[in-house]
């Protein structure tokens, strides 16, 4: 009797070999292939992307067959509308992108957890900067060193490169201060990891090391040689009694309400204009990013800030009308408050923090006044219509992050409506 299982292990016979081209052609398998599979195919490169995802949910019914990974789900659907409105609206575009993903990447699929949960945050040794948390658990693996023989070294402005292996340096004087740098450097950049995952726990630090085990030791001395053994070989034997039973509090998952066959997600995607609204928007965000300070050429600056930035997007938008009203928008008085250079001032845009979930905040404007005293002016620029209230939590995050990380100063938090030439004062 045929298995599902005989259609994997045709893979390992021939790698070459589709798992879907035989789980169509096999018999057993035929009816669930019209059922399920058949339509997707039909239609892929045919349905925008969002359109597709919602069919693969429908067809498998996933709200209803999996209710606790509800949050994903959603998440996941957010994450394909927000991909498809920046260029990757076919399938092919996306699994590109899923598959190369980098910190900023990841966090487009991650889901934000409230800090009252307890929970367990996985995350990268470099993300973990900045953050602190009461335990942590570091997995330290004893992986194989960089074997890329590539070597660089400047001199006179001109990049020269090397191949350059172990055995070579130790008999070439001019290689070998060339391998001893890159080797030094790398020394340290493990230092400063190390110091880094050590300085994140507030009460509790366990670091779990993972040591190969070889039959020589390594002539070169290894960050991993720090850590002394405590379970070579013989792992640690814990008697039955000393193990006590752990009782896990049950957690409530909630699911939807109702699921139901059929979603229409037609009504929650967006439309042409809101892409083009949000797009406008993120393009007076970068013009606006580069103003630091006003003075007579702003007005030209701005028309060549449009300029730069107008390639980013697909839209058609209106020159004109976009650098008039930043123009206006800059030109009120109580605007230009916040573009004046002053003795004690130090202006920053699109500055970048790691929040305590290691989610990415960037802040529009941070105004640094230390003539008298520290003050720090927290500025978000918004377009379209008011609507303060939605906006308060976001601002009273950003302040909380400027709080852990600048004690010493006065934290002003400030909305500038672009659109509407307004600025509102967020107090808690």
């Amino acid at each position: 009797e045929a298995k599902l299982m005989d259609i994997f292990e045709i893979k390992q016979r021939d790698r070459k070999e589709l798992l879907y081209s035989n789980f169509h052609d096999h018999p057993k398998f035929q009816e669930y292939w019209n059922e399920y599979f058949a339509e997707l195919f039909k239609k892929v490169g045919y349905l925008p992307l969002y359109e597709l995802v919602s069919l693969v949910y429908s067809k498998f019914k996933l709200f209803e067959n999996f209710k606790e990974e509800a949050a994903f789900l959603a998440k996941f659907l957010d994450a394909v509308i927000k991909l498809e409105g920046s260029g990757a609206g076919n399938l092919r575009t996306f699994l590109e992108f899923s598959q190369d993903l980098d910190d900023d990447k990841k966090a487009v699929f991650s889901i934000d957890l409230p800090n009252y949960i307890d929970a367990v945050r996985v995350m990268s040794f470099h993300k973990s900067k900045g953050l602190g948390f009461s335990v942590i658990i570091n997995l330290i693996y004893d992986e194989r060193d960089d074997t890329s023989a590539m070597y660089f070294k400047e001199s006179e402005g001109i990049i020269n490169v090397f191949h350059i292996t172990k055995e070579m340096a130790e008999v070439s004087l001019k290689l070998k201060p060339i391998y001893q740098a890159k080797k030094l450097d790398e020394d340290v950049q493990d230092l400063n990891l190390l110091y880094v995952i050590s300085t994140r726990a507030k009460h509790e630090l366990y670091n779990l090391v993972i040591k190969k085990i070889t039959k020589t030791k390594s002539k070169e001395a290894k960050l991993m040689d720090i850590f002394e053994n405590y379970e070579s070989k013989s792992p640690l034997v814990i008697k039955q009694k000393e193990i006590k039973e752990i009782k896990l509090k049950q957690v409530d998952i909630i699911t939807p309400s109702h699921a139901q066959d059929t979603y229409d997600f037609e009504n929650l995607k967006p439309t042409y204009k809101s892409h083009f609204e949000t797009s406008e928007g993120s393009l007076c965000h970068d013009i606006l990013s580069k103003i630091i300070v006003l003075g007579p050429k702003t007005a030209k600056e701005l028309q060549e800030h449009y300029d730069t930035f107008k390639s980013k997007y697909d839209f058609d938008f209106k020159k004109t009308k976009i650098v008039k009203s930043l123009n206006d928008f800059l030109n009120m008085p109580e605007i230009k408050e916040y573009f004046t250079d002053k003795p004690g001032r130090l202006i920053k845009t699109e500055v970048e923090f790691i929040d305590k979930t290691g989610a990415l905040r960037r802040m529009d404007r941070l105004i640094f006044d230390e003539e008298r005293e520290k003050n720090i002016i927290l500025m978000d620029f918004k377009t379209g219509a008011e609507n303060t209230e939605s906006y308060k939590k976001q601002m009273t995050d950003y302040e909380a992050i400027l709080g852990e990380v600048y004690k010493d100063f006065n934290i002003k938090a400030v909305i500038a409506y672009v659109d509407l030439q307004k600025i509102c004062e967020i107090k808690n």
